[in-house]
């Protein structure tokens, strides 16, 4: 006879598992699935050059034509004015350490024209620059200019030299004149207004162009100096006058940059426009 087996004999028992977390199921169910699954796609590889993409989704702008609106990181210089679509500057102030300005050079206006009453040759005439009272000047221009020529006339005049004699009249002012390249002509330092200033209507109406006599030159690009200008001995005259000359369309400069005088920065003529001219 068998013998009867128990309960816990016939029972099966089932058989024994580890203890799994999360991680553990996650990381088994992955490795089955690489067996089986078919391998992936190789990653795309990067181009060797980007182009640039120049196409928009957003709507074109247009200006406006307002006022420019500068940020405040941005900001200009004071000299600089802002406008719609401008910008304009101001001159600089005069270098007063360039000898140029040793020179008190003006354009004046000359009246009053006479001879001199114990010299031939010498005009006396009175000499407008800017001061209550006309300056005397005396000049030997009487063998090539009458009366008539001088009367009413523009001219630029050294105002800043030391009173000289003829003939027992002293002379407050002396005119610049210069000859041409070759010595064959020679003529005054006298103003001049270009055509285009004229055509724009800055010249005012009446038998005088747009001055005030007493106008200072400088240089072109800055601006006049004010005030006094100290006295100038003959020495320094003589090595100033050395380094002016003219361009190749007879204007006046200083080192070769151009000298100009009024508002408008209005050019001045040697003579009939000497290229080149040398100052006597």
């Amino acid at each position: 006879m068998f013998k009867q087996r128990s309960h816990k004999q016939n029972c099966v028992p089932k058989p024994k598992h580890k203890k799994t977390n999360k991680l553990t199921k996650i990381t088994t169910t992955f490795r089955k699935f690489s067996r089986t699954a078919s391998p992936l796609p190789p990653p795309p590889t990067k181009p060797a050059t980007l182009s640039r993409v120049t196409t928009s989704t957003y709507p074109p702008t247009t200006r406006t034509t307002g006022p420019i609106i500068t940020p405040s990181h941005q900001k200009r210089s004071p000299l600089f004015t802002t406008s719609a679509r401008t910008f304009s500057t101001a001159p600089t102030p005069p270098d007063l350490t360039n000898e140029f300005y040793k020179l008190d050079l003006r354009v004046s206006l000359l009246d009053n024209v006479r001879d001199h009453p114990n010299a031939d040759s010498l005009y006396i005439m009175d000499c407008h620059v800017g001061e209550e009272v006309p300056r005397q000047l005396v000049s030997n221009v009487k063998s090539y200019m009458s009366i008539a020529d001088l009367t009413n006339r523009q001219q630029v005049v050294l105002t800043n030299l030391k009173p000289v004699g003829f003939r027992g009249e002293k002379s407050y002012a002396m005119f610049l004149g210069g000859n041409s390249q070759d010595l064959s002509q020679n003529g005054l330092v006298v103003p001049q207004y270009t055509p285009s200033m004229i055509a724009s209507n800055t010249l005012p109406e009446g038998s005088l162009s747009q001055f005030k006599p007493g106008q200072r030159c400088y240089l072109f690009g800055e601006s006049p100096v004010e005030g006094e200008v100290a006295r100038v001995n003959e020495k320094a005259i003589a090595k100033l006058f050395g380094e002016l000359s003219t361009d190749q369309e007879g204007n006046l400069t200083y080192l070769n940059k151009s000298v100009v005088f009024g508002p408008v920065d209005a050019p001045i003529k040697v003579g009939l426009g000497f290229p080149n001219a040398k100052l006597i």
